[in-house]
């Protein structure tokens, strides 16, 4: 959960749309 909201806060940011998607990626395969 806390992996969860770190990565959507990382994405609001905008700053890394790469490491962003990455992120969502883990986050499918965890959720």
């Amino acid at each position: 959960m806390y992996r969860a909201i770190a990565f959507r806060s990382a994405d609001f940011t905008g700053a890394n749309l790469k490491g962003a998607n990455f992120s969502y990626a883990l986050a499918g395969l965890q959720k």
